[in-house]
């Protein structure tokens, strides 16, 4: 089930739990679905960069290439 039409509620919630957390000097909860699947799965270069050097840590090997499948 796609939950697509979510997607704008979530990044709303995010920044404002994000703005809540700056002014309490608290980073966002890594274990958060929402949060860690934001840092690692968006289509950016630093998204690919964070998720490669959390796989390369996980497996104790370097990790060039990865593709991100639904």
């Amino acid at each position: 089930m796609k939950l697509s039409f979510l997607v704008p509620f979530f990044w709303g919630e995010l920044r404002r739990k994000a703005r809540e957390n700056a002014k309490k000097g608290v980073p966002l909860d890594i274990l958060s679905d929402f949060v860690f699947k934001s840092l690692f799965t968006d289509d950016n270069e630093d998204s690919r960069d964070a998720l490669r050097h959390l796989l390369s840590a996980c497996i104790g090997r370097p990790v060039a290439a990865l593709d991100i499948q639904n």
